[in-house]
């Protein structure tokens, strides 16, 4: 099933509840796979549907891509001549692999950028061909390989290469993991990358039972391997597939919708989706053209306190969404802060620190980062987290 599922229309809420309809049909826990792309999420799933099943979800598969492959390969990766000890690592350990592998080929230090190579290897591992370019270096990709076999160690996209590598030369793998997870579900499809879905369409080839959602006019991250054409590959590799459009936004209101219909029916090759809003007609749309982030700052605060003045809300009243606020590292807080006089509540710092900790995760390996929990100020917050992410950095 293709669930194309437009801005504001509610993606995460039908895995859950499509999730929680088959347990309560009597479908095992165990045979469900639901992959996205946070860790965050991936919680925030599974609380879900305990809430809706009144069940704990123990046995029930919902990670990231890369959680799932570190599960396969801890499992079966001595197939593949890897012990279950492997290590992970991150960008600091690839580059400082990368850089004493060159050194002991004879490369020239000073010839070599060590994270421009991280990020070409990463283009050769997930499918990229060899160019004129990177062909200098095809000796020492060739080395990087073959001492993180030497090390029993991984990089971030062997953690989706390798599972992939088992299935296909392994069929007794493949056919293990193929009837254990009978019901995949795929949240944010239009981030995935074309090595992502090769995994995941390997392990849907038996049951066929794959539900993705996903909105290609959403698809953001063709920078770091999203391949938007996933959802084309999908149509594709499942002539069978059902297709269903979510198209009422739960945000937004119609001259919102308006705009952005028109804005995004310019996009080539897209499906076609119209988003609709039962929450009336709303404001007219107000285009402000400020000369740098700093007056763009100060448009911003000065916008919302004349929309609490304008409402009469009390200073307790005003509750941020956090999803709305970015903290710049090379934001000082002390001095000329838009934002000073604006109350912050202690549930936003709370949602801040898991947004910390996702980072962390995501960048670190699985590396567990502290961030601080107490006090109420931007400044506060930010030098916390600029403190464990230089302990990181070293």
């Amino acid at each position: 099933m293709l669930i194309l599922a437009g801005a504001g229309s509610g993606k995460t809420r039908v895995i859950t509840h499509r999730i929680a309809f088959m347990l309560k049909k009597g479908l095992p826990q165990s045979s469900i796979l639901a992959v996205t792309f946070t860790n965050k999420a991936a919680r925030e799933m599974l609380v879900r549907i305990r809430q809706l099943c009144s069940v704990k979800p123990r046995q029930l598969t919902a990670c990231t891509f890369h959680a799932f492959g570190v599960r396969v390969l801890r499992e079966s990766g001595h197939y593949l001549g890897y012990r279950s000890n492997f290590s992970i690592y991150d960008q600091t350990d690839k580059q400082s692999l990368i850089k004493e592998a060159a050194r002991d080929m004879g490369f020239p230090r000073d010839s070599l950028d060590p994270q421009r190579l991280s990020y070409l290897f990463s283009r050769i591992k997930t499918g990229t061909p060899w160019d004129e370019y990177s062909e200098q270096y095809k000796d020492l990709f060739s080395e990087y390989t073959q001492r993180l076999k030497l090390f029993n160690a991984m990089d971030f996209d062997d953690l989706i290469i390798q599972p992939t590598r088992l299935m296909e030369e392994f069929p007794e793998i493949r056919r293990l993991y193929c009837q254990r997870y009978r019901y995949i579900m795929v949240d944010e499809f239009q981030d995935t990358s074309r090595a992502q879905y090769r995994l995941i369409k390997i392990l849907a080839e038996e049951s066929r039972n794959l539900c993705v959602v996903g909105d290609d006019d959403q698809s953001i991250y063709s920078w770091r391997g999203a391949s938007v054409e996933n959802i084309h590959r999908f149509e594709r590799d499942f002539p069978e597939r059902t297709v269903v459009k979510l198209e009422q936004n739960y945000r937004s209101t119609r001259t919102i919708l308006k705009a952005a219909n028109k804005l995004i029916a310019n996009n080539e090759a897209r499906k076609c989706k119209t988003l609709w809003s039962g929450l009336g007609e709303g404001e007219p749309i107000r285009v402000l053209l400020p000369e740098d982030e700093e007056q763009e700052g100060r448009l911003i605060a000065d916008t919302i306190r004349s929309l609490a003045f304008q409402q009469k809300l009390k200073p307790a009243a005003l509750d941020f969404n956090p999803d709305f606020v970015l903290i710049s590292a090379g934001f000082d807080a002390h001095k000329d802060d838009p934002l000073s006089g604006i109350p912050l509540t202690s549930s936003a710092y709370g949602d801040f620190t898991d947004i910390i900790r996702e980072i962390a995760d995501q960048t670190c390996g699985g590396k567990i980062v502290s961030v601080l929990e107490g006090g109420y100020s931007l400044s506060a917050i930010a030098e916390s987290v600029l403190i464990h992410l230089r302990h990181l950095n070293s």
